[in-house]
């Protein structure tokens, strides 16, 4: 899902300490010794992995009920694929470069059941040279809440006129007093970076597109002080508290608990709010006063193209398991204690039609994640290389408010 901050946190520093692939699950055990056993790794960075393991093994279980399955670790943000992981669920950043390196198997068109349920430009981005390398599994954006009763931010669809409204945090404190501030999570370097990348499109208008990624040497005003404007509004120490363990959805928590006048994250921060979700006004927004270009992150799923030839038929079902409307509709659904779902960005159409009836907001997400002007979040194939450079070169910009030197 980035983009992404759910990948912020110490959790994400012990995976790269660590650059492992391990064993977590197994859902299905092997009936018969000779029997192959498959292996996937999902997107780590999830409200509830729990539920996601266990409607892809419901699934699996269906459809291969003598063959196992293993649920391992592993993070694209760190780390190459492995060769002992048959199926993967990979930040749509890296398909650039993971296509490049040879590591995606080509998926052939009739492998990916109910095609045109897929949301076009997800699907689309996914193809190289009229090949298709993944399949799209979930979608994601920034977000920017309010409250509904807070009529005066109501209207407010850029970070611009918000900044108007909000001005500068007097109070640097991790925690916001209730109604004042803003909430927001930039404590991990590649959320700047990521940031300043989106800004640049809405201060210019354009989406950059995959290839050629922007150029550090040259900064955009424009776009840097958008970023920097998020972190006055939030006071330097939030913006870069990390809470312990790693909870992405503490400032979430906040936000619904009265911390803040507004928080920007993504749609899945809501399964944490529980049933003050409803309360809130959500919508997408523009850096600048400049039209929005509305980029979306996407989580993908793929096989590794060294899989032997004797697994590949599995592995195209298990990469349809991972994927299809039904096991996306039970892994969303609500299971958290709230009863609430995980409000996570289904790259299907029907897994909200699905959804909606039981979580009303689930029309609005739908909405969002169709909007025709969406544009698929790439980063090229030198994507590694590219984020190393800029993390050294945007967030100590985005930190200070001294105009950039070449």
């Amino acid at each position: 899902m980035m983009k992404r901050r759910l990948i912020i946190g110490t959790a994400a520093a012990v995976l790269a300490a660590a650059a492992v692939t391990a064993v977590i699950a197994v859902f299905i055990p092997r009936t018969r010794p000779d029997v192959q056993t498959m292996s996937v790794a999902l997107y780590p960075y999830l409200p509830d992995s729990d539920a996601f393991e266990q409607a892809v093994g419901d699934c699996w279980r269906t459809k291969h009920p003598d063959v196992g399955l293993e649920f391992k670790e592993w993070d694209c943000y760190y780390n190459e694929p492995t060769e002992d992981t048959d199926v993967f669920v990979f930040d749509a950043l890296y398909f650039a470069h993971f296509v490049k390196e040879g590591y995606l198997l080509p998926v052939p068109a009739d492998r990916i059941s109910d095609s045109d349920d897929i949301i076009a430009y997800a699907a689309e981005g996914l193809r190289s040279d009229g090949t298709v390398y993944a399949v799209p599994q979930l979608l994601c954006t920034d977000l920017l809440y309010t409250r509904k009763e807070d009529t005066e931010l109501s209207g407010v669809r850029d970070i611009d006129t918000l900044y108007e409204k909000l001005g500068d945090r007097v109070k640097d404190t991790e925690r916001p007093a209730n109604a004042e501030g803003l909430l927001a999570d930039l404590s991990w370097e590649m959320t700047k970076t990521v940031m300043y990348m989106d800004a640049m499109c809405d201060s210019s208008g354009e989406y950059f597109g995959c290839e050629p990624v922007p150029d550090l040497d040259s900064i955009s005003p424009e776009a840097l002080e958008a970023v920097r404007r998020i972190r006055r509004m939030g006071g330097a120490t939030q913006v870069n508290y990390v809470s312990e363990g790693g909870d992405s959805f503490e400032r979430a928590r906040w936000f619904a608990q009265g911390s803040g006048r507004a928080y920007i994250g993504f749609s899945e921060s809501m399964s944490a709010m529980g049933s003050a979700a409803e309360d809130m006004e959500l919508r997408t927004f523009s850096y600048t006063k400049k039209k929005n270009v509305p980029l979306m992150f996407c989580d993908a799923a793929a096989i590794r193209s060294t899989i032997p030839d004797e697994k590949k038929e599995l592995a195209y079902d298990l990469l349809d398991t991972v994927t299809c409307a039904r096991t996306m509709t039970a892994a969303l659904s609500g299971t958290s204690e709230q009863g609430v779902p995980q409000y996570l960005l289904p790259a299907r159409t029907s897994v909200y039609d699905s959804l909606a009836p039981g979580y009303p907001i689930y029309g609005k997400l739908k909405e969002i994640a169709e909007f025709p002007e969406n544009k698929l979040f790439q980063a090229g194939a030198d994507v590694r290389g590219f984020f190393t450079r800029a993390e050294e070169r945007i967030p100590p910009l985005v930190m200070q408010d001294t105009s950039p030197q070449k």
